[in-house]
């Protein structure tokens, strides 16, 4: 890295580092560089992130444009064509048919659950923020209460809007409730549970919210989407 860094000084290279994950990548060598996504915001703590994946795609862009003028390119090699063979005679026919039963453990499933809150809250958070940022008049306010609570409110013209609370299982078993009550406590109006098939853990919803149904299989981002909506619906209507 140290003669990537001299390159960069020099003007021969460009370094864009991509941080993925939250690190103190400020207090590295590093840190003077312009970090994708925008504002070295990790990844991670994207609400999206394919979101955060297109806009780093976009500053890489942006630096190739901008420096792709001044490179040059050394001339091809002239290399020498020798016979081939066709791929397709080469490669063996195969079955598509090829994915086995896979069993999941309480403890996968507890630990996508814990995954599954801790990415909700993040989503909230940056959602909150992005609708402040982009509306005139909407103030949003988002606690983390402790490890297995946050609460959002919306606020338009200074009056509430729209709030909620959002706990990890309350109601026991592997469950995230989601109440459109900041201070309520053991009520709820759409819950997520964890279930499985042969390949994968995903979220299903209670079906209290109109849009869902209970037999839809659901990512976190689906999931954190769903109880969104509930928030939001109110100032969209």
């Amino acid at each position: 890295m140290t003669r990537a860094l001299e390159r960069n000084a020099a003007g021969e290279a460009q370094i864009s580092p991509v941080i993925v994950r939250p690190c103190d990548w400020h207090s590295t060598p590093l840190g003077n560089l312009l970090a994708a996504p925008k504002d070295g915001r990790a990844v991670t703590t994207w609400p999206n992130y394919d979101e955060a994946y297109t806009d780093v795609a976009k500053q890489i862009r942006a630096v190739v444009t901008r420096i792709s003028p001044t490179v040059t390119s050394p001339a091809p090699l002239a290399v020498p064509t020798e016979p081939s063979f066709s791929a397709s005679v080469a490669a063996l026919s195969r079955s598509s048919n090829l994915a086995l039963k896979k069993t999941f453990s309480e403890l996968d499933a507890d630990r996508y659950l814990q995954e599954s809150f801790d990415f909700i809250s993040r989503f909230f958070e940056g959602s909150l923020q992005e609708l402040e940022a982009r509306n005139d008049g909407i103030s949003c306010q988002f606690r983390r209460i402790d490890g297995n609570t946050f609460t959002g409110a919306i606020y338009r013209q200074g009056n509430k809007a729209s709030e909620c609370s959002v706990t990890l299982g309350v109601m026991g078993g592997r469950s995230i409730e989601y109440s459109s009550s900041a201070s309520a406590r053991g009520g709820f109006n759409e819950m997520l549970s964890v279930d499985h098939d042969d390949q994968s853990l995903f979220l299903k919803s209670l079906g209290m919210a109109m849009h869902v149904s209970r037999s839809q299989k659901l990512t976190q981002e689906g999931g954190a989407e769903l109880f969104w909506s509930i928030l939001i619906g109110p100032l969209q209507r």
